[in-house]
């Protein structure tokens, strides 16, 4: 009987020490589910094909996103026209969408929408997943794919000649050739013909998504490809263009100038 008394009120506390942990977790895996689907970074995800009907002209569907309380598995869809995003049957509009920033409120767009608005299609640096970013090549391909135009970035270098490269660095330092082309320095470092003669680009470089067998280097006797990669004038790369039989003659360019002084 003396010994009992204390087992009863540790018990007590036990289960009171039980009770509030297990709200405690309750209240933080609530508030984080209530964080994950509102917070609108977590409805950036990657792209992986997208759908079309008359409904919903752009269905953009996402991974999967699991769900902390059943641990079940549900996917994700993105409506970029109508700028929500559907999950678990919930409906949050969100400030990240392409119709939001168009301002874009008719919804969902008619064929006659697409046909007075008609929708661009740019390959950005060219064709990059087929050859190496910003070459001839590159170009090339996207225009034989069908784009209507292609982006190139071009520098002006201390010769007085502009070329078509992009490099590391951002806009804060842009042309840095260490992950490019495995060197230090930049790109404005070089002339024109030192570019084209002494870089060669890195074929380990994983944001070249053409891999490491579309990249060749002058010395390569194992690449069954023509030498391309190597850093372009503009006037070469415009030459090209306008001599190809695939390339139109309406094929759109656009150029962003990068570093100082090529504006």
């Amino acid at each position: 009987m003396i010994m009992s008394k204390p087992v009863r009120v540790v018990s007590g506390f036990t289960f009171v020490y039980l009770l509030i942990g297990l709200c405690t977790k309750t209240v933080i895996a609530f508030l984080l589910q209530y964080k994950l689907d509102s917070y609108p970074k977590y409805s950036r995800h990657k792209l992986y094909y997208a759908e079309s009907d008359e409904r919903n002209p752009i269905i953009v569907t996402a991974p999967p996103k699991r769900d902390i309380f059943s641990n079940e598995v549900h996917d994700l869809k993105l409506n970029e026209v109508e700028g929500e995003i559907l999950y678990n049957g919930r409906v949050n509009k969100s400030d990240y969408s392409l119709a939001s920033k168009l301002h874009v409120t008719d919804v969902p767009l008619s064929q006659e929408d697409f046909n007075q608005h008609p929708i661009s299609v740019f390959g950005h640096r060219g064709s990059p997943y087929t050859a190496l970013e910003n070459t001839s090549r590159s170009f090339i391909h996207a225009a034989q794919a069908g784009a209507h135009g292609i982006e190139l970035d071009v520098f002006l270098l201390k010769c007085g000649t502009l070329v078509v490269f992009h490099g590391s660095g951002g806009d804060e330092e842009p042309g840095l050739l260490h992950s490019y082309c495995g060197v230090e320095g930049s790109i404005l470092d070089f002339t024109a013909e030192e570019a084209r003669r002494l870089l060669t680009f890195n074929k380990n470089f994983d944001e070249f998504g053409c891999g490491p067998n579309q990249i060749t280097h002058p010395d390569d006797s194992s690449s069954n490809l023509p030498h391309y990669c190597y850093v372009h004038t503009l006037e070469e790369v415009l030459t090209t263009l306008g001599d190809h039989p695939d390339v139109s003659p309406k094929l759109k360019i656009k150029i962003e100038l990068k570093g100082p002084n090529t504006a």
